[in-house]
């Protein structure tokens, strides 16, 4: 069996009205909480530490976080940063995607990413997919 490689993420926090503080806090509250999920690296990056593809110029210090995770891991984080951005008001989050020389950017905005809009990220990033009634019975 091959070697997976991780996919590196991109994530930014915002939130509307949030002051620098706010925004580091909530950083920092879910830098914490990933790192109790399956990742293999999460962290803030220091500022002017561009992740792997981007222009120095798109980087933005604050709200960041830099996720290294295995292909098979991505669909639940996903949903987990979608579960978190639910957790209160005005939160969005931006995910920049980075496998290889494939790059897919997604905002997570009040309407949250549908499962179907994951799908076809995941697609689109060649990530293997198990059909959502693999595994489980609807009633």
């Amino acid at each position: 069996m091959a070697e997976e490689i991780p996919i590196e993420l991109w994530v930014q926090v915002a939130a509307s009205g949030a002051d620098a503080e706010e925004i580091d806090r909530l950083t920092r509250a879910l830098l914490a909480e990933l790192r109790e999920l399956p990742v293999e690296s999460v962290e803030i990056p220091a500022a002017g530490e561009p992740p792997t593809g981007a222009k120095a110029v798109e980087v933005a210090a604050l709200g960041a976080l830099a996720l290294s995770v295995l292909p098979k891991v991505l669909p639940s984080v996903i949903a987990f940063l979608q579960a978190w951005r639910k957790r209160g008001d005005g939160k969005s989050i931006r995910i920049k995607v980075l496998k290889g020389k494939r790059t897919v950017e997604v905002e997570i905005p009040v309407g949250a990413l549908g499962q179907e809009e994951l799908h076809q990220l995941l697609a689109r990033l060649g990530v293997p997919q198990t059909p959502p009634s693999a595994g489980r019975k609807r009633s």
